[in-house]
């Protein structure tokens, strides 16, 4: 936020969005959640257009390491902006203040991370990344949270903001903020191309295209490394011990090693190279119902973070098998 709105801008924006859908229910619902920033009182209007301005980076920004890093400072960003327009208003204040737009935000990451959305996984990530920083700084937050989403106001039209915001965020070609994180009143811009994100990729060229050779080699070497170890028949499940995930773990620990290549942070990109290029399936869980992709993912993410030691079972096993291997026709040499 770079500026208060001003009345003149407010009646431009109302005028403008009044058509829109999750305007609407900013405007129809804020107002039951606003008691508590006291002295700052945002308008409707300026919390739109917050909400709008981090869809839009999100949008923006092709790669999806940079918009991991972008939500998970959201809160304190966020934050910091509020504080530098109104210095003199409480901490407890602006708390709050940050709090009602990140929730706003929140409930958007929702609706795009459900289970059968193409890049749901991704945004996933993203809401529990910024639903944790909300439990961690905003007081009440939970409360906050359940009163907004079970409000009459959102309840009735929950279903046409879920088809706006697929709309807008997955083949829309406008962003209604420009670069600075103003609404636009007077031209919604078309950017030329669809904002639909790409499905994260583990193996990609200078281009940030999907780098097929690599793939190909890879996926084929994956493969044989489980019937190496004779798992070949091993599906994909979220423990820590499934030996496809441990497998994995230990080819990204090998990459790093090596220096081959600059490896993405997300079990996603690990996730779609399993599923789409090694063709492993998914396995099922107690209710006898496949396991969801973002589950697997959130586990895998926090499995690499753990750096495997050189004597490391696995990566022992690995080094070996590949160094058994002629690999004339490894696209990295």
């Amino acid at each position: 936020m770079l500026e208060r709105v001003s009345a003149t801008s407010r009646n431009e924006i109302s005028s403008v969005f009044r058509s829109n859908v999750f305007f609407m229910v900013i405007k129809n619902t804020y107002f039951s959640f606003s008691a508590n920033m006291g002295h700052i009182h945002l308008l409707p209007e300026e919390v739109f257009q917050e909400v709008m301005a981090w869809l839009d980076r999100i949008s923006r920004e092709e790669d999806d390491d940079e918009v991991r890093m972008l939500i998970a400072n959201a809160w304190f960003e966020q934050k910091s902006q509020l504080e530098c327009l109104m210095p003199d208003v409480s901490g407890e204040e602006i708390d709050n203040a940050t709090g009602i737009i990140m929730i706003y935000l929140l409930t958007c990451l929702i609706k795009l991370g459900r289970e059968g959305n193409e890049c749901g996984d991704f945004y996933a990530i993203l809401r529990n990344s910024l639903m944790w920083q909300l439990q961690e700084n905003m007081l009440g937050f939970i409360q906050t949270f359940n009163k907004m989403i079970s409000h009459p106001y959102y309840l009735k039209h929950n279903e046409a903001v879920n088809e706006w915001l697929m709309e807008y965020m997955m083949t829309s070609k406008t962003t209604f903020t420009d670069r600075e994180g103003r609404l636009k009143t007077h031209s919604i811009t078309n950017s030329g191309k669809s904002k639909g994100r790409k499905k994260a990729i583990l193996f990609m060229d200078k281009n940030k295209e999907k780098d097929e050779q690599r793939t190909e080699y890879w996926a084929k070497m994956f493969l044989d490394y489980l019937a190496f170890r004779k798992r070949s028949n091993v599906a994909i499940d979220c423990s820590k011990d499934n030996f496809v995930l441990r497998s994995i773990h230990a080819f990204s620990q090998y990459w790093k090693n090596k220096e081959m290549l600059r490896l993405p942070d997300a079990g996603s990109a690990y996730l779609n190279f399993l599923i789409d290029d090694c063709h492993l399936v998914v396995g099922k869980n107690n209710k006898n119902q496949p396991i969801k992709d973002s589950t697997i993912s959130d586990m895998l993410t926090q499995l690499l973070k753990v750096k495997l030691d050189d004597i490391d079972g696995d990566l022992l096993k690995l080094e070996k098998f590949i160094s058994s291997l002629d690999n004339q026709d490894n696209p990295l040499c």
